[in-house]
């Protein structure tokens, strides 16, 4: 969305209290604090503040638009989901998206939202492999694809549903047959034993 002088309230109504792009000001997600007629008032996940002065040309708004997605937070994998309910507010918030920490017992726990979190989300995640384990015993769970996670109990989830079980022993992944495609992609040439229950 152009933001110009003209449509500040629409960018209030749409994007105030949202993480946001300018595609100006390349990949680095801001939040919206406050629009007036004359300004953008934004922060960056280091706290840096911004002043976008609205004008005619306008500035190009890159809303970061949430779907369920999994990646590594520290030592959890995390779960961005978008509350259906609420997607009328364009960019990434509160208010229409929530973020999961997976347990090392595969249970969820709700995550604050902020600007270092959403950063991690945004700037390309990297995904880990079960042997991550064996050289870091901090992690709790780690994300293994955009999609699934892994948790040190032995459980492989997607969508809040354990879907596999792996032992690290034997080097083998027990999975249930409707996700034979999806493991031979994650585990096919990792060594790992690929059994369907």
């Amino acid at each position: 969305m152009l933001a110009t002088n003209h449509n500040w309230r629409d960018v209030q109504k749409y994007y105030q209290g949202c993480f946001v792009k300018f595609k100006e000001l390349g990949e680095v997600p801001y939040h919206i604090d406050n629009v007036t007629p004359s300004a953008i008032h934004a922060v960056n996940p280091e706290g840096k503040k911004l002043e976008v002065v609205l004008c005619e040309e306008g500035y190009s708004l890159d809303y970061i638009i949430p779907r369920k997605t999994v990646f590594q937070m520290g030592d959890n994998a995390a779960v961005l989901e978008r509350v259906p309910a609420r997607m009328w507010k364009k960019g990434l918030s509160y208010e229409n998206s929530r973020i999961f920490a997976v347990l090392d017992n595969g249970d969820y726990s709700e995550y604050g939202f902020d600007a270092q979190t959403v950063n991690l989300f945004v700037n390309k995640p990297g995904y880990l492999t079960l042997e991550d384990f064996s050289s870091n015993q901090r992690l709790e769970s780690i994300a293994i694809s955009p999609r699934f996670y892994a948790t040190r109990a032995g459980f492989i989830g997607t969508d809040q549903q354990m879907v596999a079980k792996f032992d690290k022993d034997d080097k083998t992944v027990y999975h249930f047959s409707l996700f034979e495609r999806e493991m031979r992609n994650l585990f096919g040439f990792s060594g790992y034993k690929l059994r369907s229950v």
